[in-house]
């Protein structure tokens, strides 16, 4: 059923989306298809006025040059800056494994903490290999860049979420 929003609200809501998804130059760099946001994108979601009225917004994470070309921006990139840019004390990331395994052809080899400094090490060793280098790259930088924890968690697992919330052992690999 749709929430009704004060027309401030959906103002605000219209101004983001309109942010998120308009032509805007600059608003990403070309790495073929897929593009990354600069350092000025999750500043200027910050100042989102949806966010000062208590609309949590919804990011596509697709973007388009000044030509009206489309890019997929990654969506663990965008949500480690816009988590560093709001000062967020944790950044859970979902996926369809468990977290970092020591061995990634078996679930029972789950990495449940990992300090930052280890993580050129582990990519040394090939534990983190493939897909899973961006995505670790990015709880990284959200750690270095002041957040306090990130977590990769197992999205298929019901309620991972509030397990990893409102357990003390969490269900995933915790980065700090």
């Amino acid at each position: 059923e749709p929430m009704d929003l004060s027309e401030a609200q959906a103002t605000a809501a219209r101004d983001a989306a309109a942010a998120l998804i308009g032509n805007v130059p600059g608003y990403c760099v070309d790495h073929g298809c897929i593009c990354t946001w600069n350092d000025d994108t999750p500043k200027r979601l910050c100042n989102f006025t949806a966010i000062a009225n208590g609309v949590i917004p919804v990011i596509a994470t697709v973007a388009s040059d000044a030509s009206g070309q489309a890019y997929n921006v990654n969506a663990d990139t965008a949500a480690s800056q816009i988590a560093s840019a709001l000062g967020a004390e944790n950044l859970i990331l979902l996926t369809d494994i468990a977290g970092l395994l020591r061995d990634k052809d078996d679930p029972s080899t789950l990495i449940n903490e990992v300090n930052v400094s280890e993580v050129p090490f582990m990519k040394k060793r090939g534990i983190i290999s493939g897909g899973m280098i961006p995505k670790i790259d990015c709880c990284v930088e959200a750690v270095r860049r002041g957040v306090k924890k990130t977590v990769i968690i197992d999205g298929r697992v019901p309620h991972s979420i509030l397990i990893e919330i409102l357990s003390n052992e969490g269900i995933g690999t915790m980065f700090r």
